[in-house]
């Protein structure tokens, strides 16, 4: 099996970047970092440590948690938010969870389709809505 040679560490230590030999490539900035620069997930999802990235590993946890909790209600076919026990009605278009018409609006979302980004009108909740800052970011 062949060796996959990375370069040196692009994540920035202090100042300057750390310069270290790279043992991966970040799946959100495509930077090289070392073991110091970063983790290495399961299922080879690596990421460095920049503030960016870290800022979406971080979301990307909650996300899932969150996820996972909206299940717990919609498997009742009430609302994905512990706060409301309302039967669900409509479907949030980032997360997929179900909620009430209280707890989700349409929004204008940039989305792909078939590869082609745009401006689109789509229906989500407010935990979607709220996390687009931090996934703008490059």
């Amino acid at each position: 099996m062949a060796t996959i040679r990375f370069g040196k560490c692009q994540v920035k230590s202090a100042l300057f970047k750390c310069g270290d030999a790279a043992s991966a490539l970040c799946v959100y900035c495509g930077r090289h970092f070392c073991e110091k620069h970063g983790v290495i997930r399961a299922l080879g999802e690596e990421i460095c440590d920049s503030k960016n990235c870290a800022a979406k590993r971080e979301d990307l946890d909650r996300h899932l948690v969150y996820k996972e909790s909206v299940l717990v209600f919609n498997r009742r076919r009430t609302c994905g938010l512990e706060v409301c026990e309302e039967e669900w009605t409509r479907q949030c278009s980032r997360c997929r969870g179900y909620f009430c018409t209280t707890h989700t609006e349409v929004r204008e979302m940039m989305v792909t389709d078939e590869g082609v980004q745009a401006e689109r009108l789509v229906l989500v909740c407010r935990h979607c809505w709220e996390r687009r800052p931090i996934w703008q970011k490059t």
